[in-house]
């Protein structure tokens, strides 16, 4: 009985996880997006579909390519230097890659939830570094 419940404990803990971070992809992809330039347009069924099993693998794909495309698209829009904006694509690729590793028991579930967390991290920190572009741009076109 306590071997169930500790299953489940596990099980809520991970999904937690797993909704912080898809909540975490929603605001960035709602952050990057600026009207009139299409390449910073994400859809969101990327992002929330990646809760259906197997598809997820894939939404995951397109949505870490498009999120790195908006990314540098926003850096022309804003006229910054190349990989200005710190999109962590790189560890979107680990993430990917992880996934398939969790065939090995514990250690590749372990292994991609610390870099899932690490993901999620970046991820924010993203959004808060668009969002004080997007703030400063606007403070300097109505000064």
């Amino acid at each position: 009985m306590a071997a169930v419940g500790a299953g489940l404990f596990v099980f809520l803990f991970i999904f937690l996880v797993w909704l912080g971070f898809l909540l975490s992809l929603n605001k960035l992809v709602n952050v990057m997006r600026v009207d009139g330039l299409p390449q910073t347009f994400i859809s969101k069924i990327w992002v929330w579909s990646q809760v259906i099993p197997f598809w997820g693998f894939i939404a995951l794909i397109v949505f870490n390519i498009k999120a790195d495309t908006a990314s540098r698209a926003l850096e022309s829009e804003f006229k910054l230097p190349f990989k200005e904006i710190k999109y962590p694509a790189t560890i979107g690729w680990i993430v990917i890659l992880g996934l398939l590793y969790t065939w090995i028991p514990i250690l590749g579930a372990l292994v991609l939830l610390v870099c899932m967390i690490l993901f999620w991290i970046k991820v924010s920190s993203t959004s808060k570094q668009i969002e004080d572009l997007k703030l400063n741009t606007k403070t300097t076109i109505e000064s």
